[in-house]
């Protein structure tokens, strides 16, 4: 256990929580379109491995 408390993590949590947010900012619709862009190719090529391992474990149980 580190020692930190859950009393001084909470304490400290609206001073970082405010550090956060000001130096966040909103994306720009190219920032938004590009990175909706990777995750959605992200998640297909999950998925396309993920068909792929199914269909090998398929035919090595011998149910295709």
């Amino acid at each position: 256990m580190t020692g930190t408390s859950t009393f001084s993590i909470l304490k400290n949590l609206p001073r970082e929580t405010s550090r956060i947010l000001k130096l966040s900012k909103k994306p720009t619709r190219s920032e938004f379109d590009e990175v909706t862009k990777i995750t959605g190719i992200g998640i297909i090529l999950l998925g396309a491995i993920a068909l792929v391992f199914l269909i090998i474990r398929s035919f090595l149980e011998g149910r295709f």
